[in-house]
């Protein structure tokens, strides 16, 4: 099976070629076409939840959580970087695609 994967600036998607030859566009965990590419980060900054409950939780605790992450991908960041454990817009990106 072939699969496409959009990391996008503000929502991500997975798609596959289905058996008729056509492009579908698959579900995520809570049965939506895209996935807000927002992660949250636990204050320990390893536990971390992807996606519209991420997104929700952006209004109330701003600083544990990661947004707009593919416009910094590609830039150089020494460690520590501006991101929870030190992590890489690349491996924040990981996160939103794993989801």
């Amino acid at each position: 099976m072939v699969y496409g994967i959009d990391l996008g600036t503000t929502n991500s998607c997975v798609a596959c070629i289905n058996q008729y030859g056509q492009a579908e566009i698959l579900q995520n965990s809570l049965g939506s076409r895209t996935t807000p590419s927002v992660v949250y980060f636990s204050e320990d900054g390893y536990s971390y939840t992807v996606g519209q409950i991420a997104k929700n939780g952006q209004v109330n605790d701003y600083k544990q959580t990661v947004s707009f992450i593919k416009r910094e991908m590609g830039k150089d960041y020494e460690p520590p970087t501006p991101f929870p454990n030190n992590l890489t817009p690349t491996e924040i990106s990981a996160r939103i695609l794993s989801e």
